[in-house]
């Protein structure tokens, strides 16, 4: 595949779509247990990366129907594949003097088997035969590329056992199936491996990506051992006649046939808080640079998502924040669908929201996290008292937010509390000078509300305990008051509590919804403790020119 020829993968690590992209064939191995992907990764593989190649998937112990079941969208693609087979076939038929009769004949036309054809190689006659041998030698004599498949380690692994019973087509057809369960009599050792040299073959001088799932299901059928017919796939396939092979082994801790083949991809899974989420780890991909080694990834709606290192900018020509109204009584919506949804609704009302964030975590997803509630209620009319994270420069904040206003303004409905106030936060509309003990008395909405004007309840406060605790020692206890005026007015508390933070275990007692924030493989992890929830991928959605937090189910 050339750069010209690249295309839009989604969800697939980058590496293995350069890894690809290289010139000549290339093998790659995927291990790993059951259950953890390999055949999704196989199937998507051949859906985004060999898009629009003539691709032959041997399954050898998943039927059909529980590949549709399974990947939906599989099944239009195979029907649009098995048309455009057909046709293929269909009109190479109509070039012989088979063909001409087909055509000559109208009541014959019409009794043309579509499923024959795309199933069996047509007639070709004795003219095309040897136009098609004459175009061999001149494209032999110009060395550009093999136009025959090599066999020689076919037969030397056919000439090793005694071949076994094997099973042909029932009278309903089950079992052979053009990209699925090929059992198929050749009248040959290997029928199904023969199957795939017929269509490698076929295909010449185009190149065309085979995969195998599994090596293990050959080798027990036959008696083969794996390393034999991976040796023989390497050799015969990739190294001589250019294809594209991708195989499966389930024998995911062995390292003795990873020299076989180009790459080595393992998929399994780890835990985190009692939590089971997936990897993809690169092992090796020859003659491709890999940035990256391990892949944090989830399976959610039957395709393989791989998250790669956190990264993301806020957008600079912002659209407008949309009004949003609580869809849930006691809720104060996000700004994030996908979050209000793991809060049944949004943020509690008076109640502590308490996000506890990993070390690690950069500052940018905390404050991408803030800005959603922040905006959403500054949109809706409603007051925000936002004390930011000491990493974060309370003058630097407004211009970002008023990129998504539109022609709202934030005078009068957002304060951002400065614990260590200059001369010139004085006079300021937005930024809010405070000091004097115990902090929490003037935090209290009591005092607070003289700061808004034209405002709507309930109002926002979103506390960060690292600016909170260089501020005081005793942090909690300093904002008792602000706690219990919290309760009364039904305000809504959003506290952040960065790794740094001595308080977490307590701010974790006195919460009612704790969320946690936490970094995996360079990718960013968000899941819930109050409610419990599962693992979430959490990143940046700047499709619509807004900065949305997104999050997807890793399962």
């Amino acid at each position: 595949m050339t750069a010209a020829e690249e295309p839009q993968v989604q969800g697939i690590p980058p590496e293995i779509r350069q890894f690809f992209m290289n010139p000549g064939g290339h093998s790659l191995m995927i291990k790993g247990r059951a259950g953890t992907g390999k055949t999704t990764l196989v199937l998507q593989m051949l859906d985004e990366v060999f898009t629009g190649f003539d691709n032959f998937y041997l399954s050898s112990r998943v039927s059909d129907t529980s590949l549709y079941k399974q990947f939906p969208w599989l099944l239009s693609k195979e029907r649009n594949e098995r048309l455009l087979h057909a046709s293929k076939r269909f009109l190479e038929t109509l070039k012989g003097k088979e063909g001409e009769e087909l055509v000559a004949k109208e009541e014959g036309a019409g009794d043309v088997d579509v499923d024959a054809l795309l199933l069996t190689p047509p007639d070709v006659p004795h003219e095309v035969k040897s136009a098609k041998a004459l175009l061999r030698e001149f494209r032999l004599l110009n060395g550009t590329y093999p136009v025959a498949v090599d066999r020689t380690e076919l037969q030397r692994v056919e000439g090793m056992f005694e071949p076994p019973d094997i099973e042909t087509m029932d009278e309903t057809g089950e079992g052979f199936s053009q990209f699925h369960n090929l059992v198929v009599d050749f009248d040959s050792d290997l029928p199904e491996v023969e199957r795939i040299y017929e269509r490698v073959e076929h295909s010449l001088p185009k190149q065309i990506c085979v995969a195998v799932d599994s090596i293990e299901a050959l080798s027990e059928k036959y008696g083969i051992p794996e390393a034999r017919i991976i040796n023989m796939l390497q050799k015969d396939l990739v190294e001589n006649t250019n294809t594209y092979l991708v195989i499966v082994l389930e024998k995911f801790e062995s390292l003795d046939m990873d020299y076989f083949v180009d790459g080595v991809v393992t998929l399994g899974t780890g835990e985190l808080d009692e939590r089971t989420y997936r990897e993809l780890v690169i092992q090796k991909l020859r003659g491709c640079e890999t940035r990256h080694h391990r892949y944090l990834f989830s399976l959610y709606g039957g395709r393989m998502q791989a998250f790669g290192p956190y990264h993301f900018e806020f957008p600079k020509a912002g659209a407008q924040w949309p009004k949003v109204e609580p869809a849930v009584g006691g809720r104060q919506p996000t700004g994030s669908p996908q979050l209000d949804t793991v809060l049944e609704g949004g943020l509690l009302e008076g109640a502590v929201n308490l996000l506890e964030v990993d070390r690690g975590v950069p500052t940018d997803a905390v404050l991408m996290f803030c800005m959603g509630p922040v905006l959403t209620a500054v949109r809706a009319g409603r007051p925000v008292v936002w004390l930011p994270s000491k990493e974060l420069s309370p003058p630097n904040l407004p211009p970002l937010l008023r990129r998504y206003m539109g022609d709202d303004r934030l005078e009068g409905r957002l304060r951002l509390v400065d614990l260590y106030p200059t001369e010139k936060v004085e006079n300021d509309p937005i930024q809010l000078g405070l000091e004097g003990e115990p902090i929490g008395s003037y935090l209290k909405w009591d005092v607070m509300k003289f700061n808004f004007k034209n405002v709507k309840g309930p109002t926002l406060n979103i506390m960060s305990y690292d600016a909170l605790e260089m501020a005081t020692g005793k942090a909690v206890d300093d904002m008792r008051d602000y706690y219990a005026n919290l309760r009364q007015t039904g305000n809504v508390d959003l506290t952040v509590a960065r790794a740094s933070v001595r308080s977490t275990d307590r701010l974790a007692d006195i919460s009612q919804v704790h969320l946690k924030l936490r970094k995996v493989l360079g990718a960013l992890v968000l899941y819930g403790e109050r409610p419990h929830t599962g693992l979430f991928h959490c990143d940046m959605d700047a499709s619509a020119g807004l900065p949305r937090l997104r999050l997807t189910p890793i399962t």
